[in-house]
């Protein structure tokens, strides 16, 4: 056995550079960009997809994985990768103006239906919303600890704490919101056509015919289903195998 051992270990040391460099991730990941400047999509994909299952799951590999898979009009794809790069990067500018994009192309309109009072959720990121809360709890300390140390009672201090305590509580309630609206689960039809069933099984009554791109909630996950809610409020039953969880 001794007489095999040393060479098979020089191969081993040989082979190890060679290893290394095609398991890099930064190495795969300027191969699939340069794959995808090539116009080699489906090979540039594959290595995209490799690499996020590999665990190398950042907002400009999803970015990029969802532009090559619009060039192959796999729209349902592209979707729910730049809906996980949002989840990863909150408010970015260009992760939503490809989501926008690229919405137009699915047969289905509308979006996924917003917490509660969206009107403020939708104007900051999760990230804005809490700079923002700690910028006025900071502010607010400040004043309140001014007014005690100077003993003042000056109507401007007074009028100010009130002011800032109103948007110290806006913006905190923003956070809290949109914290919650990030939590919740979400998916995306794969499948060029699925059934929305009633109940989790083929012999559930259809509701509707759902088209790739189209988004959802996801309340509940059984073995081969997902149950949904969609853009237009109505719940039902997808299979996972035609759907890809956010």
């Amino acid at each position: 056995m001794k007489k095999f051992l040393f060479p098979i270990l020089v191969l081993f040391v040989a082979a190890l550079p060679a290893w290394g460099q095609e398991n890099d991730p930064k190495k795969l990941f300027a191969e699939a960009n340069r794959l995808y400047d090539s116009q080699n999509y489906p090979a540039a994909i594959q290595l995209y997809e490799q690499l996020a299952e590999r665990g190398a799951r950042t907002p400009a590999l999803y970015y990029n994985l969802a532009s090559a898979c619009f060039k192959t009009k796999a729209i349902g794809k592209s979707v729910l990768y730049l809906l996980r790069a949002q989840k990863l990067s909150p408010g970015d500018d260009d992760i939503e103006g490809n989501l926008r994009f690229v919405s137009q192309f699915t047969l289905d309109k509308g979006t996924l239906s917003a917490p509660p009072l969206a009107f403020f959720t939708e104007r900051l990121s999760l990230g804005g919303w809490a700079v923002w809360t700690t910028v006025f709890y900071f502010f607010l300390a400040g004043l309140i600890v001014f007014r005690i140390w100077f003993k003042s009672r000056a109507f401007p201090l007074r009028l100010g704490t009130w002011v800032v305590g109103v948007l110290l509580t806006v913006f905190a309630l923003g956070f809290y919101l949109s914290w919650n609206w990030s939590k919740v689960p979400k998916g995306v039809l794969l499948a060029k056509e699925a059934p929305v069933k009633s109940g989790p099984g083929d012999d559930f009554v259809t509701q509707l015919l759902g088209h790739e791109g189209l988004t959802f909630q996801i309340l509940e996950e059984r073995e081969d289903y997902f149950e949904v809610l969609l853009p237009n409020g109505v719940k039902g039953w997808v299979k996972k195998s035609e759907a890809g969880k956010v």
